[in-house]
């Protein structure tokens, strides 16, 4: 076993995992072999085969706290919050001031949509551990959530202060400060963040969002589908619930009132959770989503509604079709895109003639796409107008509707529905 240890701190993993093995197969009740070959495992992505050997050595050792922790951490990263949130509640429970372990516990709780248990957990792992950045973190981005922002804002100092060289803890900062409306401020720190980090395109999108300057004719994939992610398991109950949201039910009417037809295929561009279609399931014999969060796309499959479901940009799944469509539909969805023209490009090739384009956007007072400082685009009618027909298609309807509330403020948008011509 001693070998073993020493073959793994000079990082010979193969050689340590070999003997460790060994050693496993002359004494499967080897506590610290288990362990070891658990935490191997792991890094080498065999999450089922690590929780396994987990199991079993719980089996055995029931009081390692330690162990729980891992195998909640396994269970989350494959999904099974409730099982996750189960290992690290018995993590806490034989060790209460295990910090990571109330971190751990208060994203599954996050993840869930608990946001008050959340913010309990992110408390106590502060407490446990003042300098964790990680916790920290969390605690005051679970503060925003709960919209107590003066507290947030004197957490992401604290978080600064405690780690000055963190480009997280400076662009946390920024967005509490954004929050409680000390844009100035704000922005100077989301500065600093990008320029420690310029590689992460999020930052970098917030950033030209809060400056106005050269604008990005889109939101990044990675930020769409992470933030969407992290939504997902709250997404229908936060938007309908809360926001009041009724955009597909305002496609379906604009639909509706053009023609009683029924459409042989569909595609629900930005699908989500299945919403939209949903709405529209009962006029669509073929219906086909695409969504770039893969959690979104789970929840919509477990609605049964859909004859196929894509991860993917709608850039890429459009070129990727060689079916006609004779209904296209985007509910929400070009919030992230500014420059729609060569989504208009692609919506002409696949659509039928006759067929249907149906669509919502924020609307502006311009004539063109704008960034906003909400990180979401909006519309000028003009500019709609223009592209449907530089690409062969036809305005057959339109409306200006409230799309949801905002911060208790009615965003306003365009319904629109263009027709493909021959």
């Amino acid at each position: 076993l001693d070998q073993a240890d020493l073959h793994l701190r000079a990082g010979r993993v193969k050689r340590a995992k070999a003997l460790y093995q060994q050693i496993l197969r002359q004494d499967q009740k080897c506590s610290e072999a288990l362990f070891a070959i658990a935490l191997l495992l792991y890094d080498a992505g065999e999450l089922e085969a690590a929780a396994e050997r987990l199991r079993q050595l719980l089996n055995l050792r029931p009081e390692l706290a330690e162990a729980h922790f891992n195998l909640g951490t396994i269970l989350n990263a494959l999904g099974q919050l409730e099982s996750a949130g189960e290992a690290f509640t018995r993590a806490i429970e034989l060790q209460p001031s295990f910090a990571d372990a109330h971190n751990n516990l208060g994203i599954v709780y996050r993840e869930q949509g608990h946001p008050e248990q959340a913010l309990a957990c992110f408390q106590e792992a502060v407490r446990c551990a003042p300098d964790s950045l990680a916790a920290m973190l969390n605690y005051g981005t679970a503060l925003l959530k709960s919209r107590q922002i003066d507290k947030a804002v004197e957490v992401c100092r604290q978080t600064l202060a405690s780690h000055p060289e963190s480009p997280d803890a400076l662009y946390a900062l920024a967005i509490a400060l954004e929050q409680a409306g000390q844009s100035s401020e704000a922005l100077q720190y989301l500065r600093e963040a990008v320029r420690l980090r310029p590689e992460v395109a999020e930052w970098q999108f917030h950033l030209a969002a809060c400056e106005g300057s050269v604008s990005p004719s889109s939101a990044p994939a990675e930020y769409v589908a992470s933030l969407f992610d992290a939504y997902a398991a709250r997404f229908d109950e936060h938007l309908v619930g809360q926001l009041g949201y009724r955009t597909p039910q305002h496609l379906r009417e604009a639909v509706q009132q053009l023609t009683n037809r029924h459409f042989k295929r569909a595609l629900d561009l930005g699908c989500g959770t299945g919403l939209c279609g949903e709405v529209f399931k009962s006029i669509v014999e073929c219906l086909v989503g695409v969504d770039l969060s893969s959690q979104m796309v789970s929840a919509a499959r477990q609605r049964g509604i859909y004859h196929d479901l894509k991860v993917s940009d709608i850039g890429t799944f459009l070129d990727d079709e060689v079916v006609e469509s004779d209904l296209v539909l985007a509910a929400d969805v070009f919030v992230y895109i500014g420059d729609l023209s060569d989504t208009f490009v692609r919506v002409s090739r696949i659509l039928r003639t006759g067929g249907l384009f149906a669509f919502s956007v924020e609307a502006n007072s311009g004539d063109t796409w704008q960034l906003g400082s909400t990180r979401r685009f909006s519309h000028g009618l003009p500019y709609l107008q223009q592209l449907a027909k530089l690409h062969n298609l036809t305005q057959r309807a339109v409306s200006s509707v409230v799309l949801r509330t905002d911060g208790g403020k009615e965003v306003s948008g365009w319904i629109m529905v263009l027709e493909k011509l021959p």
